[in-house]
C-alpha cells in the first residue's frame, strides 16, 4: 500500500513538473507583453519616432521617395502605414506595432532555442529576453529595432540546421533568401547578418561539400536580384541630391576607435538599454556580471554535452560583431542600435551558461548561481533605470508644446528642425511651424520671409541635433533681440521679440591672414543696444590643407582694452566639418553672436577676431603683407551701444559672469546717521 502510495505521489509530482514546465512559456510571454506595455505612452514621442509618424501617414510613394535619400530603408515605414490606417497615430497604437514584435520574439526564442539545445536552456534564455530592459525600451519606441533580433533568429535558426544537416531542400534556401530580403529591406546593418550567413555557407561548403552550391549561389542571386530596385533608388538620388541629411552633420573624427571603449559600452547598451557608462552601480552590477560570465565559462565548456553548439552560438555573436567593429574602425560612427539583432546569440549563450552551470553541480553550480543572481539583480536595476529614471527618458516634446500652447498666438512662429516633426505632432496652437535645415540656403531664405510681420519666434531646438555654424540665432537676434530662454528635458526654447526694422546683412570683403586661414570677408553690427547681442558673420577661407583643429574667438573690448564678452566657436565648413577636413580654396561662412553683458555703458567699444588651435590651445598671429606676425587679435572695427532697453531680462546669463547683483530693494540709511546709501552684495 505504502509502495502503490508513494509512486502515486510520485506520478502527481511529475505531471505536476510537466504542467509547469510547458506553462512556463506561455507565462513569460504574458510577462514579456505586461513589461512592454508598462507605461509605453508615458513619455513623449521624440524626433526619430516623430520622422516614422510622419512617414507612416505619407503615401506609399512618398516613403520610398524620402527613404532613398535617407539612412534607412523603407520596409518598416511602410507596415507602420498600413498598422496606422488600422490601429491610429496614437503613442499607445503605434508603439503597440514595436511591442507585438518584441513579444513574438519571446516564443520564437524558446521554440529555436528548445531544438537547438534543450527546455531548461529556451526557458532561461527566453526568460532572459523577457526581462531585458534593452529590448523592453525599443518595444516602446516608433522604430525598426525591435524586428532586428526576431530577424536574425530567423536567420541563425536556419544556419543551426545547416549545420546539423547540410542537404538542404529548396524550401529551405527559399527561407533563407525570404529572411535576408526582409532584413536587408528592414536595416541597412542586415548586411552584416546576411554576409556572414553566406560565410558560415562558404566554410561549411568547402568543410563538408555537402551543400547545394547551385541552389546556394541561386538563392543568393535572387537576394541581390530583389535589392537592385531599391538599391537604383538610392543611387538615382544620391547622384542628384547628394548623400542623405544627418541631425549631426557629416563630421568625422580621426580615424580609429577604441576597441576596449567600444566593447564598454555595448555591454552596458545590451545589458541596461542605454549607455549607463555614468551610472556607476549599474556599472558594479553590471561588472559583477561580467565577471561571473568568465567564471562560468570554463565550466560551461567543460560540462556542456553539447558543446559544438554553444561554440557556433558564439560565432553566430562573436563573428558579426567583429564586422562592425572593423567598419567602425574604418568609419567611427558608433551606433549601438544598429548591432541590437546580434543580442540573440548572446542571450542563447548567457541563457546556456547559466543551465549548464547550475545542472553540473559543485562549484559550476556556485558559479552559475552568481552569474544567474548577477543577472537578476543587475536587470532589476536596469528596469528601475528604463521605467523611472527622468535622466535616461526621452525628450519632454509634450512639456515644450504645452508650454508654447499657453504663449504663442497666431502671429507668431515656431522654429524647429526639419526632420523634427515631433513638435508639429503635438501641437495644436495657432502659431505656425517653420521646419528648417540650418545648413540650407534656400531654407534659411524662405525662413527670413516667414519672420516678416511676426511678433515673435520660437526656436525650439534639440539637444541632439546641434545648431552648425549657428546660423539660425544669428538671423533671428538680427531680426529681433532674445527676451528668454528656457530648457525642457532634451530641447532649449529660445524666445526671440521679432523687429520690422533689422540691419541687412552685408558681407564686405576684407583680408586677414593667419597663416594657414584668411578671413577674406566680414559683416558685424555697428550699433545695437546695450542689453543685446552683437551678430557677426566672418567668411573664411584656407589657404593650405592642415590637420589642426581651429576654432575663432571672437571678443569685445573696452576703451581701456577691458575684455568685456565674447564667442569661441569651432570653425566648421559648409559640410559642417572642422579645419582638418577643409578643401585649400574652399570659401565658408560662420555666423556668431556676441551678448553684451547686463550694465554696459552706451559708450563706444571695439571688436576683435582671433585664431587658435582647439588641441593646443596656441593663438596664431595674423600676418601683414610681407609675411611679418604684427598681432593676434585682429580689429573688425567700432561698435556703438546704445542705450539700453531691458535690464529685468538677461536671457544670455551676463549676470552669472559679473557675479555682482543690486538688491531687490536698497537699503537707505536714515538721514540722521548719514547719506543715504544703496547696498550691494558681492556672490561668492
Amino acid at each position: 500500500m505504502t509502495d502503490r502510495l508513494g509512486v502515486k505521489l510520485s506520478a502527481n509530482k511529475a505531471k505536476r513538473s510537466v504542467v509547469v514546465a510547458r506553462a512556463l512559456p506561455y507565462l513569460l510571454v504574458l510577462i514579456a507583453f505586461a513589461l512592454r506595455i508598462y507605461r509605453i505612452d508615458y513619455q513623449s514621442i521624440w524626433r526619430d519616432e516623430g520622422v516614422s509618424l510622419h512617414l507612416a501617414a505619407s503615401s506609399i510613394p512618398a516613403i520610398l521617395a524620402e527613404r532613398a535619400g535617407n539612412v534607412h530603408p523603407p520596409l518598416y515605414f511602410i507596415l507602420l502605414h498600413f498598422w496606422t490606417r488600422l490601429a491610429g497615430f496614437s503613442e499607445m497604437s503605434a508603439r503597440f506595432f514595436s511591442l507585438s514584435f518584441g513579444v513574438l520574439l519571446i516564443p520564437s526564442l524558446y521554440h529555436a532555442v528548445r531544438r537547438v539545445f534543450e527546455t531548461k536552456t529556451a526557458l532561461a534564455t527566453a526568460a532572459i529576453a523577457t526581462f531585458s530592459p534593452l529590448y523592453i525600451v525599443y518595444c516602446q519606441e516608433i522604430r525598426a529595432y525591435s524586428m532586428l533580433p526576431l530577424c536574425y533568429l530567423f536567420i541563425i535558426y536556419l544556419l543551426y540546421q545547416l549545420a546539423r544537416d547540410t542537404n538542404w531542400a529548396w524550401k529551405h534556401w527559399i527561407e533563407l533568401l525570404a529572411v535576408e530580403v526582409v532584413c536587408l529591406y528592414i536595416h541597412y546593418s542586415s548586411l552584416l547578418a546576411v554576409a556572414y550567413a553566406n560565410l558560415f555557407i562558404a566554410v561549411l561548403w568547402l568543410r563538408h561539400r555537402g551543400i547545394n552550391q547551385r541552389h546556394w549561389l541561386f538563392s543568393q542571386g535572387l537576394v541581390a536580384l530583389t535589392c537592385v530596385p531599391w538599391a537604383w533608388m538610392v543611387v538615382r538620388h544620391w547622384m542628384t541630391e547628394g548623400p542623405p541629411l544627418s541631425y549631426l552633420g557629416d563630421s568625422s573624427p580621426a580615424m580609429g576607435i577604441n576597441l576596449f571603449e567600444v566593447a564598454n559600452l555595448l555591454w552596458h547598451f545590451w545589458i541596461g538599454g542605454y549607455d549607463l557608462r555614468s551610472h556607476h552601480l549599474f556599472v558594479a552590477l553590471s561588472s559583477l556580471l561580467a565577471a561571473a560570465l568568465v567564471m562560468a565559462l570554463p565550466f560551461v565548456i567543460r560540462a556542456d554535452r553539447r558543446r559544438s553548439q554553444t561554440l557556433l552560438t558564439l560565432g553566430h555573436w562573436v563573428a558579426p560583431l567583429t564586422m562592425a567593429f572593423a567598419i567602425w574602425w574604418w568609419k567611427p560612427m558608433v551606433s549601438p542600435r544598429y548591432v541590437i539583432m546580434f543580442t540573440v546569440p548572446f542571450f542563447i549563450f548567457l541563457g546556456r551558461a547559466m543551465a549548464v552551470s547550475i545542472k553540473a553541480g559543485g562549484a559550476a553550480r556556485l558559479t552559475g548561481a552568481f552569474l544567474t543572481v548577477a543577472l537578476g539583480a543587475t536587470y532589476l536595476l536596469g528596469l528601475e533605470i528604463v521605467y523611472f529614471d527622468p535622466g535616461y527618458a526621452k525628450d519632454d516634446v509634450r512639456g515644450m508644446v504645452k508650454y508654447l500652447e499657453s504663449l504663442s498666438s497666431a502671429n507668431e512662429i515656431i522654429v524647429v528642425h526639419k526632420l523634427d516633426y515631433s513638435v508639429e505632432y503635438y501641437y495644436t496652437g495657432d502659431a505656425s511651424i517653420a521646419m528648417i535645415d540650418p545648413s540650407q540656403p534656400q531654407d534659411l531664405a524662405w525662413l527670413e520671409e516667414a519672420l516678416s510681420g511676426k511678433e515673435r519666434a520660437f526656436l525650439a531646438w534639440s539637444f541632439g541635433t546641434p545648431l552648425i555654424r549657428d546660423p539660425l540665432s544669428f538671423l533671428l537676434e538680427m531680426k529681433g533681440r532674445l527676451v528668454e530662454r528656457r530648457t525642457f528635458r532634451g530641447y532649449n526654447l529660445a524666445i526671440y521679440e521679432l523687429e520690422q526694422t533689422g540691419s541687412s546683412l552685408v558681407i564686405q570683403p576684407i583680408s586677414a591672414d593667419f597663416g594657414d586661414l584668411r578671413l577674406t570677408g566680414a559683416f558685424y553690427q555697428k550699433e545695437v543696444a546695450a542689453n543685446e547681442a552683437i551678430c557677426l558673420a566672418l567668411r573664411w577661407q584656407l589657404d593650405r590643407a592642415t590637420e589642426k583643429t581651429y576654432k575663432a574667438t571672437i571678443l569685445l573690448w573696452d576703451e581701456e582694452g577691458h575684455h568685456l564678452s565674447g564667442s569661441d566657436v569651432l570653425l566648421l565648413d559648409k559640410r559642417s566639418l572642422p579645419t582638418s577636413n577643409w578643401l585649400p580654396g574652399e570659401e565658408t561662412i560662420n555666423y556668431y553672436v556676441v551678448p553684451i553683458p547686463i550694465g554696459t555703458p552706451p559708450l563706444h567699444y571695439r571688436i576683435t577676431v582671433g585664431v587658435y588651435d582647439a588641441d593646443t590651445v596656441k593663438r596664431l598671429s595674423f600676418l601683414d603683407t610681407a609675411g611679418n606676425p604684427v598681432g593676434e587679435d585682429f580689429s573688425l572695427g567700432a561698435v556703438k551701444l546704445d542705450r539700453a532697453r531691458d535690464f529685468d531680462h538677461d536671457p544670455y546669463g551676463t549676470r552669472r559672469a559679473f557675479s555682482l547683483k543690486t538688491l531687490d530693494e536698497p537699503e537707505v540709511r536714515p538721514w540722521k546717521t548719514g547719506p543715504p546709501s544703496v547696498q550691494m552684495r558681492l556672490l561668492a
